[in-house]
């Protein structure tokens, strides 16, 4: 229904493609009385033996979608815009759709089933319809000339001879992507919402270039090169390109952020190699966490005194950015310890990163190091920041978020301890192969004190680190 509500708000097809609709649901969900007033919106769905075109995406959606979401090997679907048609990978407009199989058991409301989980599915997507509908309508126009392409993205689990229907393999094939001024990045990506069908969980983002106006910049602007895909964890190239930019429509994206033709076949893409290989230091990064590079799975925030570019999942900003104040211009008393606040970053760093579903490329204790931002240089330069990773390991292992074992076990894979002064509770990890787990489940609270902003948890940090250990050697040989 998202996908022809797009097509249809961007102009891509005629009315006579569609058909008219209503999606209803019942406004008063903690209730079954059938006299609750209940809430509709008119929606339009692509019509099958119209046209070639409309044909085609239905088949995307109904054959090829439904065979790799039924066998769990989808992992993202992205419906593109471009305006070019010989340049397919310059991504004028996106629409992502990320699919987690990670889902739960049942719906709950303070700790009570209230409600079932299809009534929930139902009014999430009602929820997701009306935003999507909304931010449609607000969005500029699109020029004349624009094509739409379809992108698929599978789990490690697919088979590497799984090609559905309707779409070619692009594994060898340069990555689509949008380039995004920096300064506005915040503002141009935004989450449209989520669908929990109990089966899985749909995740939904829109990024668009038609809400920059004319406005030309002096001055190089620093750009980085956004693929679709991977918004939420991904692989961004930072360039410097003379660009005429402008500031967003600021508006619409807080609207979002807040609001609780001709065609291609579609195109097939895996997982391109781990990003850490291409990392590019950036000179407008300044963080309190020592990292100058621009980690995809965290935007930028400003701090309003230094103006320094720091990381946001470092200071776990959500919100209220315009008031950002970094630890360097915090007024601390005597007592601030600058390497706790370093250990507390890279472990928000590491639960971030682990949370998007990648645990699996973690190969060891300096391969994620560069996942967390640092260069080798960095590491070889500074014990601070190797030691803060080694420690935010230890007190992810004590809390049983990250599980580390001697022997394969269920769900852990292959990792290596290539530093000194990791601890596994009270025991020495000495140097050698072990498996990892990231324990996502259940542990909600735990990872909770780590990443809410209205907690402080650089005691808990102190005290964990001392009963463990008061003389353990943290460095990196």
């Amino acid at each position: 229904m998202s996908i022809s509500c797009i097509a249809f708000l961007r102009g891509f097809f005629t009315d006579k493609h569609f058909k008219d609709d209503v999606f209803e649901i019942q406004n008063n969900r903690e209730t079954k009385n059938n006299n609750s007033k209940k809430e509709s919106i008119k929606i339009k769905r692509l019509a099958y033996g119209i046209s070639n075109d409309s044909d085609m995406i239905l088949n995307w959606i109904q054959i090829s979608i439904h065979d790799a979401l039924h066998k769990k090997y989808l992992k993202s679907v992205n419906l593109s815009i471009i305006l070019d048609e010989k340049k397919p990978t310059e991504v004028f407009e996106s629409y992502s759709f990320d699919i987690n199989y990670d889902f739960q058991d049942s719906i709950t409301i303070n700790n009570e089933m209230s409600i079932s989980p299809n009534e929930m599915t139902k009014f999430q997507i009602f929820k997701l319809l009306k935003r999507f509908i909304i931010i449609t309508q607000s969005l500029p126009a699109l020029p004349p000339k624009r094509f739409l392409l379809m992108r698929i993205l599978c789990y490690d689990n697919c088979p590497v001879d799984y090609y559905p229907d309707y779409f070619t393999n692009c594994t060898n094939e340069k990555s689509a992507t949008m380039k995004i001024p920096l300064s506005i990045y915040n503002d141009l990506i935004a989450p449209c919402g989520e669908v929990n069908s109990i089966h899985h969980l749909v995740s939904t983002s829109l990024l668009s270039l038609s809400t920059l106006g004319e406005k030309k910049y002096t001055e190089n602007e620093s750009v980085v090169e956004v693929d679709p895909f991977e918004i939420f964890g991904s692989h961004i190239i930072t360039s410097e390109i003379n660009s005429e930019v402008s500031q967003i429509s600021k508006d619409l994206y807080q609207m979002v952020k807040t609001h609780n033709i001709e065609m291609h076949d579609g195109l097939t893409q895996i997982p391109e190699n781990l990003y850490a290989d291409n990392q590019t230091y950036n000179e407008n990064i300044e963080c309190s966490c020592k990292s100058h590079i621009y980690i995809p799975y965290s935007p930028i925030v400003q701090c309003i005194k230094c103006f320094r570019n720091m990381h946001k999942i470092c200071f776990s900003v959500n919100s209220g950015t315009e008031d950002f104040i970094c630890n360097y211009c915090h007024d601390y008393d005597s007592n601030f310890n600058i390497n706790s606040f370093l250990i507390l970053f890279n472990i928000r760093k590491l639960i971030a990163y682990l949370q998007s579903n990648k645990y699996d490329t973690l190969k060891s204790v300096t391969n994620t190091a560069l996942l967390l931002g640092y260069t080798a240089d960095d590491l070889n330069s500074s014990k601070s920041i190797i030691s803060s990773i080694i420690k935010s390991f230890t007190i992810l292992i004590y809390e049983g978020i990250i599980s580390l074992k001697l022997n394969k076990a269920f769900s852990h894979k292959a990792f290596k301890v290539d530093v000194n002064g990791l601890l596994n509770n009270d025991a020495v990890v000495k140097k050698g192969r072990y498996f990892i787990s990231f324990i996502n489940k259940n542990n909600q609270s735990i990872i909770d004190k780590y990443i809410d902003p209205n907690r402080e948890p650089i005691k808990e940090i102190e005290f964990i680190l001392n009963s463990l250990s008061n003389d353990q050697q943290y460095e990196h040989k």
